[in-house]
């Protein structure tokens, strides 16, 4: 059995929907990406069942009760099955050990398998998820001074700890490093897949709003405006069509106070797991010097109503129209 952990934003949803919409070409060679425990592509409930003292959930069952349709489905099966959710990279290691536990009732043996991203790019494409699917609200300067920096190191450190280093695997998310070309080529190659004639293998399963986009949604719910589908469907929409600003969000202060505090255990999960030199972080030669302007956000907002008037009606017209929106907030 295969664990795939995350991290978060290292192409899982890709490789959830491409084993997910494969499973019976797949299972003709031997390898199992099951039903049970799933919610959309992904193991996520696994995750949820353990961790309910923090966030309960009324959908997510007990832990013994996923392993036990994970039992029934697998019981008559052989070679690998793969369980996967990136939920599972930010579990405590005592969290982690309750699944392994519980795996190692499932099959003889099991690996886990984590993608490393430099951690500078992990929190700004963090962010743009964040800004994407909730009405979060706080602007980049203030998630950085807010928001718990994700140590790696210290997260592989109770991988290992849970199941042994000979059976953590790590492998670097930059594409220079990929076997076949993509994530979801090195995923398989790592775990010994052969070739798959792939009925869907998306490249891009969780696209991200451009930095223009992400700083309006932001501006909107400042303004009170709610998150919703609707309008998160037309800003992805609207974002896709658009040619992306190679624009960071960091500003030049911020990338120094963030590397500074970073960097030195980024460069020991490198060491220790034998990563390529690549997977520092780049500067980006866009550093913001500002965010998005007043006018800009009020252009945007015109913008948007010519484009998606149905939405704009929707989602926030009632709410903004007239001048006294004060968009400078």
């Amino acid at each position: 059995m295969v664990i795939h952990i995350g991290m978060p934003k290292t192409g899982s949803t890709a490789i959830q929907d491409a084993l997910a919409a494969n499973r019976d070409r797949l299972a003709e060679s031997g390898v199992h990406y099951p039903r049970s425990a799933s919610k959309g592509s992904a193991h996520h409930p696994l995750a949820w069942s353990v961790a309910l003292h923090r966030r309960p959930r009324d959908d997510v069952k007990s832990l013994s009760d996923y392993m036990t349709a994970l039992n029934l489905e697998l019981q008559n099966s052989s070679g690998i099955a793969i369980l996967s959710s990136e939920a599972l990279f930010h579990l405590p290691s005592q969290e982690l050990r309750q699944i392994l536990e519980w795996a190692r009732t499932l099959s003889r043996t099991q690996r886990l398998l984590v993608y490393v991203r430099p951690p500078a790019a992990f929190h700004e494409a963090w962010y743009r998820q964040l800004v994407k699917t909730s009405k979060y609200s706080r602007t980049f300067e203030e998630h950085l001074r807010m928001a718990p920096i994700v140590d790696s190191l210290t997260r592989l450190e109770s991988a290992e700890g849970a199941i042994g280093r000979s059976r953590l695997l790590v492998r670097p998310y930059i594409r220079s490093a990929f076997t076949d070309g993509d994530v979801i080529g090195d995923f398989c190659s790592t775990l010994g897949i052969g070739p798959v004639d792939w009925k869907t293998r998306l490249a891009d399963a969780n696209p991200s709003l451009d930095v223009e986009l992400v700083e309006f949604k932001v501006r909107l719910h400042k303004l009170g405006v709610d998150h919703s589908p609707l309008l998160a469907s037309a800003l992805l929409d609207w974002s896709s069509r658009r040619k992306h600003s190679s624009r960071s969000l960091f500003t030049p202060q911020s990338w120094e106070a963030f590397i500074a505090t970073t960097e030195p255990r980024h460069l020991e999960v490198l060491r220790r797991y034998g990563l390529p030199a690549e997977l520092t972080d780049q500067q980006p030669s866009q550093l913001t010097g500002h965010s998005l302007t007043t006018e800009g956000a009020r252009r945007l907002y015109s913008e948007f109503g010519e484009r998606y008037p149905a939405v704009a009606r929707a989602s926030f017209d009632r709410a903004l129209a007239g001048s006294e929106v004060e968009w400078s907030g």
